[in-house]
């Protein structure tokens, strides 16, 4: 499965987000869509689906604030692997 098709899957049906709201560059967390419990979650779907780690300080909006911003950090991720 391609990275963005997981993320937005895992998001829509997790956090009971509109796909329309979903697009490449929308704001998840500076909008309220994501909180940081949700952040926390979504680090943790990541690290499993994709056998990454995540450190602490970078479960941010600074880090996974889009759909975009989360597909970069994970293939820069892949990329470290």
């Amino acid at each position: 499965m391609d990275v963005r098709d997981a993320v937005v899957a895992y998001v829509r049906d997790e956090f009971r987000i509109d796909e329309c709201e979903l697009t490449w560059d929308a704001p998840l967390v500076r909008t309220g869509l994501l909180d940081s419990v949700s952040l926390v979650q979504l680090a943790g779907y990541l690290e499993r689906t994709f056998g990454i780690e995540i450190p602490d300080q970078e479960v941010d909006a600074d880090h996974l604030d889009s759909i975009g911003m989360i597909v970069e950090y994970v293939r820069q991720r892949l990329a470290q692997a």
